[in-house]
């Protein structure tokens, strides 16, 4: 989750970046075409109602080509914008999967500016409990970075009763 760069130290990322790895991280398939295409078939709605190829915006038979080229067997690969609309169908599972577990806790690694003040410790990890993340999990869903970044501080000013401003961010981790 977290980059080194070659001095071994951890390199800044922004906090929508940060947040769009932290959800990444907990959820997202690795194995390449036929992982992405199983876990949409497997998370998204439409996916579990038998019509996966419906969550990507494709036809049936399309569908079936390409999984039929991610197993090996003859068939269709898909184009890079395909490759966006599957990525997008895998991010909507995996929205779809954090909502039903109603996240509430995030641990923030960055240098913290709670309403001016910074913290002894100036880069230090962060624990936020009580945090409403559901508009974060939908932003992420249709890849908004700057969506993700503002709800994010909305769900931290509400909870805590001032802004909090998150700088040279290395980490974002999220619990239930």
């Amino acid at each position: 989750m977290v980059d080194f760069d070659e001095d071994g130290l951890p390199i800044q990322q922004e906090l929508a970046g940060a947040i769009d790895d932290g959800l990444r991280y907990r959820l997202e398939p690795t194995g390449g075409l036929l992982a992405d295409m199983i876990f949409i078939a497997r998370n998204t709605v439409e996916g579990q109602q038998g019509r996966p190829a419906d969550a990507v915006g494709v036809t049936a038979g399309t569908w079936n080509r390409w999984m039929s080229h991610a197993r090996g067997i003859k068939g269709t690969r898909p184009s890079e914008e395909s490759r966006v609309k599957i990525a997008r169908g895998v991010r909507l599972g995996i929205a779809r999967h954090w909502h039903s577990m109603n996240p509430s806790r995030a641990e923030v690694t960055a240098r913290v500016n709670w309403n001016g003040y910074y913290n002894p410790i100036e880069f230090r990890s962060v624990k936020l409990d009580g945090l409403n993340l559901q508009q974060v999990i939908t932003q992420f869903a249709y890849g908004s970075y700057m969506g993700m970044e503002s709800t994010f501080h909305a769900a931290v000013a509400d909870r805590y009763g001032v802004p909090v401003i998150f700088t040279e961010v290395e980490s974002v981790d999220f619990y239930r």
